[in-house]
């Protein structure tokens, strides 16, 4: 948009992209404070400037000029922004990337990293898909790293993770019951849930405007069940994992 509106940046350039939009909010100036000392030379036989990420202290004093925004709003606009990143090394930033695969948000290693969606094979009539995870992509094996990093042998997986997802709720006056299968060419997951409605709030939640978006809703934290995983063995089922579920957040709402 300010592109678009020919605006023009503090070099009198009109190209704006994320990263100058992302320098101007982070800027302290436009809130009346002017901060001093923001790069420093560590070796004066270089004569190379370094971004000062906190290693020098910084000299910060408030300006004669009029600020365009206050410092509350600016302060507001630090927590959002912060919000959306997380902290790398000393001073330094990195955004949290949102992933628009589902698989990608719902997928977690053994080793704790989530999985990236990536290319798997490619021909000119189709394009198969994998999932990689994120550790064992940025820390390959073979190689020694410096800060004692284990490399990740976690093997990729296939896109056709779940080719057909069944759910089902089911309640009496006592007991909410909840069931979901996942299943693809291989593999059935079985997850098989109860919970106790004394154990559930029954929420009566309006929205400010008046309108009431459930006509049911319940929420508790103290299901329990089971998750079975099948592997499929010719027209059979073979369990390989069967694991007990206890606290387990539930909710059900009907609209």
């Amino acid at each position: 948009e300010l592109t678009r509106r020919e605006a023009k940046t503090s070099t009198g350039l009109t190209n704006w992209n994320p990263a100058y939009i992302s320098r101007v909010l982070r800027n302290l100036f436009y809130s009346g404070t002017i901060v001093y000392r923001k790069s420093y030379i560590p070796d004066y036989l270089e004569q190379k400037h370094k971004t000062n990420y906190g290693e020098v202290d910084k000299i910060i004093v408030e300006g004669k000029h009029e600020p365009i925004i206050s410092k509350e709003d600016f302060k507001k606009v630090q927590e959002i922004m912060d919000s959306h990143t997380r902290q790398i090394q000393l001073g330094r930033r990195r955004g949290i990337g949102v992933a628009k695969n589902i698989w990608s948000k719902k997928l977690e290693c053994e080793c704790g990293s989530h999985f990236n969606k990536t290319i798997y094979h490619r021909n000119k009539d189709n394009v198969t898909y994998s999932y990689i995870c994120h550790n064992r992509k940025s820390h390959p094996k073979g190689r020694i790293y410096n800060d004692g990093h284990i490399p990740c042998d976690m093997k990729e997986l296939q896109d056709n993770l779940v080719d057909k997802i069944n759910f089902n709720f089911t309640q009496n006056d006592e007991i909410g019951h909840w069931t979901v299968t996942a299943e693809n060419s291989k593999f059935l997951l079985d997850v098989d849930i109860f919970c106790k409605k004394n154990d559930m709030i029954f929420m009566n939640y309006i929205n400010p405007d008046g309108f009431a978006p459930h006509k049911t809703l319940w929420s508790g934290g103290s299901g329990s069940g089971e998750i079975r995983l099948y592997k499929k063995i010719n027209k059979s089922l073979e369990i390989v994992e069967h694991a007990r579920v206890e606290n387990c957040g539930c909710e059900y709402g009907e609209y």
